[in-house]
């Protein structure tokens, strides 16, 4: 199921039980903020009551895009907190504890990074005609020769950051966590 469609399919079903709401007087259905599978439920699922009594998520205020770009390789994102690596801690490691909980954090280099390193989030954090290719053990910039076109790292709603006929629109799977990172797929 594409995600245009689960998209369309959730908001016939929340018209659909808004309808039965009024009618039942039952609170309006709400969905989960991680619900395309981007997120680490038992951190980012956390919820914080305001001094209202109202409920909120940490999620929908961190998909929401920064109005600038800032330096740095994005270091997580989405309804993970995100952070942007620069000197003297450039590249970002992924890691998982033993109860499944992932988060992101700079660190001074590859070797250092005790998870899944991450170099380079787009092709704009690679140097010259290197570009941000998805690997089993790592993001990191190589040519474009050694990293096939379904593991080209993109930034979703910049078609120019994959080949014609690709969309970025697939998440990367980074040691067996669904990232914050998207790949240029068919």
């Amino acid at each position: 199921m594409t995600r245009a469609l689960l998209v369309r399919s959730v908001a016939a079903l929340a018209l659909t039980l808004t309808a039965c709401t009024s009618v039942l007087g039952l609170d309006p259905p709400t969905l989960a903020p991680c619900l395309d599978g981007g997120c680490d439920a038992a951190v980012h699922d956390a919820e914080t009551s305001s001094d209202s009594g109202a409920v909120e998520t940490s999620c929908a205020e961190s998909d929401a895009a920064p109005d600038a770009t800032p330096a740095g390789v994005l270091c997580g994102g989405g309804c993970f907190g995100a952070t942007y690596c620069t000197s003297p801690n450039p590249v970002c490691c992924q890691t998982t504890n033993d109860a499944g909980v992932t988060t992101y954090a700079c660190t001074s280099s590859e070797s250092v990074c005790t998870g899944y390193p991450i170099v380079c989030a787009n092709d704009d954090d690679c140097p010259g005609s290197d570009i941000c290719c998805h690997f089993t053990t790592k993001m990191t910039c190589d040519t474009t020769a050694a990293c096939p076109t379904t593991d080209l790292v993109c930034r979703p709603g910049m078609p120019i950051d994959c080949p014609t006929g690709k969309a970025c629109d697939v998440p990367a799977v980074n040691a067996g966590v669904t990232s914050p990172y998207d790949l240029c797929q068919p």
